[in-house]
């Protein structure tokens, strides 16, 4: 009776073993990273385009400017952060602005009535092109843009006081105003400075808890 059962149980195990499902490869696949490339080179693509619709007229299709309208070529101003150059273009630029070298006095109509994706991929372009700069723009940065509504076409003066620093020194850097080492030693004093404004600081507090100490010893004395 045992040895029956120890065959039935041998049998049924066999059978299960049998009809279990052929595991799948799990080699890891190899990632198709062909809609990326073609998404990035639509980006390029849109951005030539617009370009050359919208700002080869004044800026010229070789991006070297007139007399009249500044070049982008070996422009320091594209080294504004992307949030600026898209206040710029939504808003519209006037007034003297100097570009390598040259002072110009003219006006950039406003191109808000470019879409979102239009303006980034212009912008994205014009960054890789002519300012060294192939950083992806996200779309979402001309929302955000948009929705600040200024009043009235931007200026150097009210440009530059909202960029951010790191923006302002880019610019100086590529005029030549500023150069790494005096960057570098800004920056040291400036870390001294603080470092010796908290060691002051630490002093002092240690005086006072000091003080408190040695009259509390005096009160409990005197009772």
């Amino acid at each position: 009776m045992i040895t029956r059962s120890l065959l039935l149980l041998v049998t049924l195990s066999c059978i299960a073993w049998g009809n279990q499902p052929t595991p799948k490869n799990t080699m890891p696949q190899k990632i198709d990273d062909t809609s990326t490339q073609s998404s990035s080179n639509d980006t390029t693509a849109l951005g030539e385009t617009v370009y050359g619709k919208v700002c080869a007229m004044c800026h010229q299709p070789d991006g070297k400017g007139n007399v009249a309208f500044p070049p982008l070529e070996g422009s320091e101003w594209l080294k504004l952060d992307v949030t600026s150059l898209a206040r710029m273009q939504i808003s519209g630029f006037m007034g003297p602005i100097t570009v390598a070298g040259k002072e110009y006095n003219g006006a950039m109509p406003p191109n808000a009535t470019l879409s979102d994706r239009e303006m980034a991929a212009v912008l994205q372009f014009v960054r890789t092109k002519w300012g060294g700069n192939s950083t992806p723009v996200d779309p979402s940065i001309i929302t955000h843009v948009r929705d600040e509504n200024p009043v009235g076409m931007w200026t150097v003066e009210t440009l530059l006081a909202k960029a951010p620093s790191e923006s302002v020194t880019r610019i100086a850097m590529a005029r030549g105003e500023l150069h790494d080492d005096s960057v570098v030693e800004k920056s040291m004093n400036l870390g001294m400075s603080r470092e010796m404004d908290y060691n002051t600081d630490l002093l002092i507090t240690l005086l006072v808890v000091s003080g408190l100490f040695v009259l509390g010893g005096i009160a409990m004395a005197r009772s």
